[in-house]
């Protein structure tokens, strides 16, 4: 059976820091779940909220979210206390934090979607010449492809949004790369038999 990695809290009062910090090492992050309070019977003592018999007050779904976002796969990060107040819509006091460190052989990228031009006129906003106004949806059809062939299978791929990378489907028109992946169970290749003499 696979091992699991253990996890970790970290506890963050507002009243005394401005961030809070996670950290591997030399391992990654993997943000599991986040929760927080602004009642005063959850007020830091010691830098430790009281135990609690209602749940927390605020809605961290967002947070969740951007806090996986911004620190998953990474060694360390450092996450504004902001995000709290504004999960909690008054003032937060303490943000407690489960995450877990795995190592770069535990999971691969898997590239779900991936598109190169331009669907949305608001995202990367410019002012185009008038000759190249451009109210279609741009697509490139091969940048699912060329995404999975460059990072599938691997533990992190950089890769440049450029029509040399993924042609010109629209001439003119300014474009940006978007696309979405999850992290896989990295496969085992299986072991070949030794031939015999």
């Amino acid at each position: 059976m696979p091992v699991r990695s253990p996890s970790y809290t970290v506890v963050t009062c507002k009243t005394g820091a401005l961030k809070q910090i996670l950290d591997c090492d030399k391992a990654l992050i993997r943000v599991q779940s986040v929760e927080a309070g602004h009642r005063e019977t959850d007020a830091c003592v010691d830098g430790i909220p009281p135990l609690q018999t209602l749940p927390p007050l605020c809605n961290m779904t967002g947070t969740l979210q951007h806090m996986q976002r911004s620190c998953t796969g990474r060694k360390s990060c450092m996450f504004s206390m902001g995000h709290c107040d504004t999960a909690c819509m008054r003032r937060c006091l303490y943000m407690r934090t489960t995450y877990t460190c795995t190592f770069g052989g535990d999971e691969v990228i898997k590239m779900l979607r991936a598109n190169y031009g331009r669907l949305n006129q608001k995202r990367c906003r410019y002012k185009a010449p008038r000759r190249f106004k451009h109210t279609e949806p741009c697509r490139t059809p091969n940048a699912l492809k060329e995404m999975s062939r460059r990072c599938d299978g691997k533990h992190k791929c950089s890769v440049r949004a450029s029509n040399h990378v993924f042609t010109n489907p629209c001439p003119g028109v300014r474009k940006y790369l978007q696309y979405s992946y999850i992290c896989v169970p990295a496969s085992k290749k299986p072991v070949k038999p030794s031939k015999g003499k």
